[in-house]
């Protein structure tokens, strides 16, 4: 389906029910909501970002046929008034996740005061035996001497070790 008919589809949608635990970016829900419409869905990384339990649809914390049953109902019998609200909520969440708004935060980021990276990284203008000290990640291995690069990957290989292993 092209980007026009996908769009069509989910406007055409009373609900979206959204039942997989694997698609974990949470896109399709973030589209069914761009196009106005109320997700179900189970909880799961990247739906539990995006939907919230009776504000923009329904999260649910397992699959199951009956909680699902139950969830669709809920969205079926919602008065106009509740559906005006359930339908405020999700243009909230569909401009938080809005193209625009996801690549300011993105291109926004490396200005952001909080550290994402809690290595410290030694201030280029210290000398010392601290520049050379190797530092523990919190997967008890320690991170190599070189430069921030070297940090880095060593970081995001112990992360996809960590994923591998979960």
């Amino acid at each position: 389906m092209d980007h026009p008919e996908l769009a069509s589809a989910y406007q055409g949608m009373d609900v979206f029910a959204f039942a997989s635990r694997t698609e974990t970016q949470g896109m399709v829900v973030t589209e069914a909501m761009a196009a106005g419409t109320p997700v179900v869905a189970v909880d799961a990384s990247g739906v539990r970002e995006v939907v919230r339990d009776g504000e923009n649809g329904r999260l649910l914390p397992r699959e199951d046929l009956e909680g699902f049953v139950s969830a669709l109902a809920w969205v079926a019998g919602l008065s106009p008034e509740e559906r005006r609200r359930l339908g405020e909520g999700i243009g909230r969440t569909a401009d938080e996740f809005s193209m625009p708004r996801t690549a300011a935060k993105i291109l926004d980021a490396p200005h952001r005061r909080e550290d994402p990276c809690p290595l410290r990284v030694p201030d280029p203008g210290q000398t010392g035996p601290e520049d050379d000290r190797a530092e523990p990640l919190d997967d008890g291995q320690e991170a190599p001497r070189g430069g921030v690069e070297d940090r880095a990957k060593h970081r995001a290989r112990s992360r996809d070790r960590r994923t591998v292993d979960a």
